[in-house]
């Protein structure tokens, strides 16, 4: 008997190392941010999405990045579930769930999310406020040619321009007007009360629209300031246009270059988009005719196959694609998407890099490192018809990218049904670490409406009667691409993803890839100059690939060379424009140097970083 009771009192002393290690050793923290959207606030029901974005701090298993969340929607309802989130550290969750409001009233969603071991966060989102008897405001934007504050027939609307509501009651908690349309209209439903309504870069009770990024936005020449004060009644229509000017004394215009593609698949074709302008596009009404060349250097592996739509090239030679383009008025905007082969001859998995560079103007272009932008992906065995894609991708898989780089996404979607779909809305909720203020349509495949809440964005397709894919395979495509701008003062290893759902008509959402750039201040762009020869050199630091290119396209040898002297790789340009591998390097400094036809060097230093 006391044996027993000896190892009894053994067993007992050895339990404490044999207990699971506490989730909270490893999930130190939870952070919750949410935002409600909805389409508009006076249509009662209203289908309203509450969504969060979540970080868990500390590092996440497969064992514990289980995250319970709670929602209540403010109106007398909740509901509780559970989301996985990413495996790592820190870990992300995106929870999101849709409810339906049935009362006029004010409603402020709360989320409490938490964590394996205890950890909780908590957040609130903009109160909703919903009303059955809102006042409609309604106009255009638009080019007016004449000076005579009227939108005349032939005169240009400014399409997918935003335009901001100021509540007089709370000046300080601004709410999105809305965006015009693909021809400049616009509409607005208003909560009966006093607002402002800005179309440019006005400063209204210290609030600047477009935050500090649109001091440079053509102003409106009627109304004065651009400033259209209401005070709307219930149940009231109101109308308000807006005029633009030209401006005629425009000599600059900051021209960049975008390029998009679909998933590689080794022997079929795939989609490949190229856009050249200004990101800001509305900015600077020339009137005027600018011209450009838009350059596509594609993969040896990869073979023109024709354009979907858009301008067909002005020639295809071998692997460089080229248009000679020129719009005949208003700001320069240039749009292509092409079909491109991949041979048989790529391995899966292997990685095709495609480059585009837009020259400037006529006019003086302030900054040629936006010029060029490039496309890696890998060939797969298959692939997906809807799907978002990010540019500039960065570098190296984190996509690392200098902060407040303009970032533009694609998503792009196809009706796979067996029958048209209506109507379309593509859902995305950004990461909070991009300044919603500078959120702007740049394409858009067919008339869009939208609308944005906090940080989500819902881009609606009505009676777009979009084709399925089997009666009509390329009409059943379509894309909505959007730029916005990381919020200024990020720290070093920020990470900014995204990804997006796509809803066909009342269908559950098709959910596409995520993609992924992160704030790195280090990495950048290398300006290189002598009498004879101008170009360019990136990323610095690199990981896999190291590009180089001269401003005037004049072909050269680039050459990298490791601090004990010897070549460790180099490339004949093409068109002016070289890349190297860097993937197989070992992390440390190497020199760089280019040199032309005529014997002529630049040499510069890059860090390889993996």
């Amino acid at each position: 008997m006391k044996k027993k009771l000896l190892l009894s009192a053994i067993f007992i002393a050895m339990l404490p190392f044999f207990r699971p290690e506490k989730a909270n050793a490893q999930i130190t923290g939870v952070s919750v941010s949410v935002t409600d959207s909805v389409m508009t606030y006076c249509v009662l029901p209203n289908p309203a999405q509450i969504a969060a974005w979540g970080t868990l701090t500390g590092t996440v298993t497969a064992t514990t990045n289980t995250v319970s969340v709670y929602i209540n929607f403010g109106d007398g309802s909740d509901t509780s579930f559970n989301v996985s989130a990413t495996t790592g550290s820190p870990g992300y969750f995106y929870p999101f769930v849709n409810h339906t409001y049935t009362l006029p009233g004010t409603y402020a969603p709360y989320v409490l999310a938490t964590a394996y071991g205890g950890v909780t966060g908590s957040a609130s989102a903009t109160p909703l406020t919903f009303s059955n008897s809102c006042a409609q405001l309604q106009g255009k934007l638009y080019i007016d040619a004449n000076s005579n504050c009227t939108p005349d027939a032939g005169e240009v609307g400014v399409a997918y321009v935003p335009l901001w509501v100021v509540n007089a009651a709370t000046p300080t908690d601004t709410m999105w007007g809305g965006f015009t349309d693909d021809t400049g209209y616009y509409s607005i439903d208003l909560v009966p009360g006093t607002y402002s309504i800005l179309a440019n870069s006005v400063s209204y009770s210290g609030w600047y629209w477009w935050g500090w990024y649109g001091s440079n936005i053509t102003p409106t020449t009627c109304p004065a300031l651009g400033v259209y004060t209401l005070t709307a009644a219930a149940s009231t229509n109101y109308t308000e246009n807006f005029a633009f000017a030209c401006t005629t004394a425009v000599d600059t215009v900051d021209v960049q270059a975008g390029i998009w593609d679909g998933e590689i698949v080794r022997g079929d074709t795939t989609w490949l988009a190229v856009w050249a302008g200004n990101w800001w596009w509305y900015w600077d009404y020339t009137c005027s005719s600018l011209s450009s060349t838009i350059t596509l250097t594609l993969n040896s592996h990869l073979h023109y196959a024709g354009v979907s739509y858009g301008p067909t090239p002005t020639s295809v030679s071998g692997s460089t694609v080229t248009w000679d383009y020129s719009s005949s008025s208003d700001l320069f905007g240039f749009w292509s998407e092409i079909r491109v082969y991949c041979d048989t001859t790529t391995t899966i998995g292997e990685t095709l890099c495609n480059t585009v560079y837009a020259t400037p103007t006529a006019l003086f272009d302030p900054n040629h490192a936006n010029n060029t932008a490039d496309m890696c992906d890998i060939v797969r065995a298959s692939w997906d018809p809807n799907e978002l894609s990010v540019s500039p991708q960065g570098t190296g898989t984190p996509g690392y990218i200098v902060n407040e780089t303009p970032l533009s996404y694609n998503v792009r979607f196809q009706n796979t049904g067996t029958a048209p779909a209506n109507n379309i809305t593509v859902n995305d909720t950004l990461s909070t670490n991009v300044d919603m203020n500078t959120l702007h349509v740049i394409k858009s495949s067919a008339p869009v409406e939208i609308y944005v809440t906090g940080n989500i964005v819902k881009f609606r397709f009505s009676n777009i009667n979009l084709p399925d894919s089997a009666s009509n395979p390329s009409g059943s495509i379509g894309s909505i691409v959007f730029g916005v701008q990381p919020k200024p003062g990020l720290a070093p290893n920020t990470p900014i993803p995204n990804s997006a759902s796509i809803y066909f008509d009342y269908n559950p959402p098709v959910i596409t890839n995520s993609v992924l750039n992160t704030i790195n201040n280090t990495t950048g762009v290398q300006h290189l100059s002598t009498p004879a020869m101008t170009a360019i050199v990136y990323p610095n630091p690199a990981d896999d690939l190291v590009y180089a290119k001269t401003n005037d396209k004049s072909d050269f040898t680039m050459t990298m060379i490791d601090l004990l002297g010897r070549t460790v790789a180099t490339d004949k340009s093409v068109s002016g424009s070289a890349v190297v591998s860097t993937h197989s390097l070992p992390t440390g400094l190497y020199i760089v140097t280019l040199t032309n036809n005529a014997g002529k060097v630049l040499e510069t230093k890059i860090t390889v970083q993996h």
